[in-house]
């Protein structure tokens, strides 16, 4: 006898195979950068991880440079962290900090500190930036530079821009430049000819200059000293017997404009803030004619 058996069907999987896995999907830097303040003879750059952890690592780039003989050398070179290493693991919260810069003088038996100098640091192996000059001389040099943070975790770096130079109450700045109008807000009205301004700015000891544009021209309107990052200054909306019109109100800080010039375009010197519209809507009294 025969016997016929049905045709074996293998039990379905108790669960669906699992897909392959996938490129992990990549993250992106997010830190926070900080300089150090105070009385050092190095500069710092602390770096705060503010998203998940990797491990970070940081370049800089000179993009410009200011009173100093040299020829401005754009160069590109890698830096190094505090404690040594291109390379440091940072879990989310967690600060270290990159060397920027460092400054002394150069005493010796003949010239006891007459020459003093900054150099921005590279890592080991590579070179950054030396620059020298005569104590009590005014011209320092500053030097712009962009710094890039990666992450081994990240298809893009955070990249953001300082100016690093010398103190006059400490060794070395470093500082991201802006300025600011705070006051008046934008739009404004204005019922005075004269009209106060405020604003911030990032720079230490900055000066302040203060341009009008009226009649298709931008007026100086005076200069005015930053106390810690808040400045006040004064403008002036048309002429003396101006009763309307729309103004528009730029502070520059550390620019080396030419006062005596009505520029019909700004040049790009120094550092620009925002632009603030001001219509001024003014009645003229017999005091202000007399």
């Amino acid at each position: 006898m025969v016997v016929n058996f049905p045709p074996f069907t293998p039990p379905a999987p108790a669960h669906p195979p699992f897909p392959p896995p996938s490129p992990e999907t990549p993250l992106s830097v997010d830190v926070q950068l900080t300089p150090w303040q105070g009385q050092f003879p190095q500069m710092f750059l602390t770096v705060t991880n503010r998203g998940p952890e990797q491990t970070f690592s940081g370049e800089c780039r000179i993009v410009g440079h200011r009173n100093d003989p040299n020829p401005l050398l754009r160069k590109t070179y890698n830096l190094q962290w505090r404690y040594g290493g291109r390379e440091l693991q940072l879990v989310r919260g967690k600060s270290d900090n990159l060397l920027i810069a460092s400054a002394g003088d150069n005493s010796g038996p003949t010239l006891p500190g007459t020459l003093q100098w900054m150099r921005l640091e590279a890592a080991s192996g590579e070179d950054g930036l030396y620059s020298q000059w005569g104590r009590g001389d005014n011209s320092q040099p500053e030097y712009d530079v962009e710094i890039k943070i990666f992450g081994d975790r990240s298809a893009q770096p955070q990249i953001e821009c300082f100016t690093v130079r010398p103190g006059t109450t400490c060794a070395l700045e470093m500082y991201q430049p802006s300025v600011q109008i705070d006051s008046p807000s934008h739009p404004a009205v204005c019922g005075k000819r004269e009209i106060q301004v405020r604003g911030t700015v990032t720079i230490p000891r900055a000066r302040i200059e203060l341009r009008v544009f009226a009649d298709r021209r931008w007026h100086h309107n005076g200069y005015w000293y930053a106390e810690g990052n808040s400045w006040v200054g004064t403008c002036w909306l048309g002429d003396t017997n101006a009763t309307s019109g729309d103004y528009v109100i730029r502070a520059i800080a550390n620019g080396s404009l030419d006062k005596n010039i009505k520029y019909t375009e700004l040049p790009q010197s120094g550092y620009h803030s925002n632009d603030v519209k001001v219509q001024l809507q003014r009645e003229i009294t017999l005091r202000d004619l007399s």
